[in-house]
């Protein structure tokens, strides 16, 4: 969905010349971003300004708002802000706003709106924010013991509290630190589809019947993986197991083959990529490997064990008390950027850009 430049013309010219704020197109729009959050965007002729939950739900009972709910599920704390391009009697609460502010909005909802926006802005975004609450891990636990339907059903609204939520909010914060790292993986908010997995297990092929998963997990998949196996970030939420991984988890045959042949081709790359990743740091190996070496593979290749591999996966412990801990984001982005050489040769190997 295109976004109407006039609005956002008009959003650049009320939040002025500042250093720390920024833009980025998402979702098909574009997001307004202070220190690697975004506070508001425009979406179509729809205004998006990030309220927080209460002030979210107080903002919905005003005329021309609307949740904004792009990804099948209203997103708490984000609002809809639309209306026709017209001067509208003035909330009270606008009489100590300049005119500079009050010509953003195409009502006058929007405009108090973006007048809280930028007080926010101003007061609280210098912080490091916390993206995730015990409550998560809270949940999860809960689950594990009441894992049926029945409990679930009963449960559900804690589910997308304390779970879902927080994590659709923390992927669009990631977006723009996750670019950073590399502009061809996808932080994708939606809560179907998107980079969030689903609560809800296959149970049709396995001996294991429950019908839920009691962790939570966030792929950030290369723009490319529909077409093919290519590498990704992850992170992998669950009570007394929580990771950040990179790399690529049980690669197909064909994409394990260009690895393989890759990494025997440039055995000293490939050295350098795992030495310059922090494994051993940071970062260790996991996954299966062969007993024997790959058929067609010298027994005494440099890199033999690393040719044995069936996983090509970086993974960093993280604890639980770091993850509710306020700029977890940013920590997450470090983990992940210490995988960044292990990524890129990778990306090279199975043909997709870094």
């Amino acid at each position: 969905m295109a976004y109407s430049d006039e609005l956002a013309d008009r959003v650049r010219a009320a939040l002025g010349d500042r250093a720390t704020l920024g833009e980025r197109k998402m979702f098909g729009g574009l997001a307004f971003m202070h220190n690697g959050h975004m506070f508001s965007g425009v979406l179509g002729e729809q205004l998006i300004v990030r309220l927080g939950p209460e002030a979210g739900e107080r903002a919905l009972e005003q005329p021309h708002t609307a949740p904004m709910d792009f990804t099948g599920r209203p997103l708490k704390g984000y609002v809809y802000v639309a209306g026709r391009v017209e001067e509208r009697r003035r909330h009270p609460t606008l009489a100590r706003a300049g005119d500079r502010v009050r010509r953003v909005a195409p009502t006058e909802v929007t405009t108090l709106e973006v007048i809280r926006m930028e007080q926010e802005v101003d007061r609280t975004r210098e912080q490091p924010r916390r993206s995730f609450s015990p409550a998560l891990f809270g949940f999860l636990s809960e689950l594990r013991e009441n894992n049926d339907r029945e409990w679930f059903k009963a449960n559900k609204r804690r589910y997308e509290e304390a779970v879902q939520e927080p994590a659709l909010e923390f992927i669009a914060d990631f977006a723009p630190l996750l670019r950073g790292i590399s502009p061809h993986f996808v932080a994708d908010p939606r809560a179907v589809g998107g980079s969030l997995f689903r609560i809800y297990r296959d149970t049709r092929f396995g001996k294991d019947k429950t019908p839920y998963k009691t962790h939570t997990g966030i792929q950030f998949r290369h723009e490319q993986a529909r077409d093919v196996h290519a590498p990704a970030f992850y992170l992998h939420l669950e009570p007394g197991q929580v990771f950040a991984g990179a790399g690529i988890w049980r690669p197909d045959s064909p994409t394990l083959a260009k690895i393989r042949e890759a990494m025997a081709a440039e055995p000293e790359r490939w050295t350098a990529a795992v030495r310059e990743s922090l494994l051993g740091k940071m970062l260790r190996f996991e996954g299966e490997s062969l007993k024997r070496p790959p058929a067609g593979y010298d027994p005494a290749h440099p890199v033999i064990e690393d040719l044995k591999r069936k996983d090509f996966i970086a993974v960093a412990k993280l604890s639980q008390k770091t993850v509710t801990s306020t700029g977890f984001a940013e920590a997450l982005a470090d983990t992940f950027r210490g995988s960044a050489p292990l990524m890129r040769f990778l990306c090279k190997a199975t043909g997709v850009a870094f």
